[in-house]
């Protein structure tokens, strides 16, 4: 026994991936900041949370918060407002605790399964954004069971 202890409230963590082709050499550094304004201080970055790569902040990424208004009702009809898809360059490899330079890895191509994306309390997060993901992340193949 290596006399483990457990504190707190037990939990698991979703297979989001069933294969990973590639990931973004070295990781990516993530604004502690703004992971905690969107996950709470000393939470945890759940895996296949989208990522953008801002390219005014040094090589900084941020967490996907801004998924766009107006898409467009037709599919020949351009988006007016995309958000910060244009940026995006991936999604998280597994969870990871925010401390002050949160390193993740980040799956660019692979197979990632729908039911295990994170949903949140609202619109705004992976789950339902899907259909947006599968434009701007063609490497990853999304299926559900």
């Amino acid at each position: 026994m290596q006399k483990i202890t457990k504190s707190g409230a037990a939990g698991f963590e979703k297979v989001v991936f069933d294969q990973i082709d590639s990931t973004r050499v070295g990781g990516l550094n993530l604004d502690k900041a703004d992971a905690e304004a969107v996950f709470g201080a000393g939470g945890v970055i759940p895996a296949g949370t989208a990522v953008i790569l801002d390219p005014e902040d040094d090589g900084v990424g941020k967490i996907l918060t801004d998924w766009g208004s107006n898409w467009g009702s037709d599919d020949e009809e351009e988006p007016e407002d995309i958000g910060d898809f244009a940026n995006i360059i991936g999604l998280v490899k597994k969870d990871t605790k925010i401390e002050d330079f949160p390193l993740v890895a980040v799956v660019q191509a692979g197979t990632c399964r729908i039911d295990a994306l994170p949903d949140g309390d609202n619109e705004n997060r992976e789950k339902a954004n899907v259909d947006h993901l599968i434009q701007f992340l063609p490497r990853i193949t999304f299926y559900k069971k």
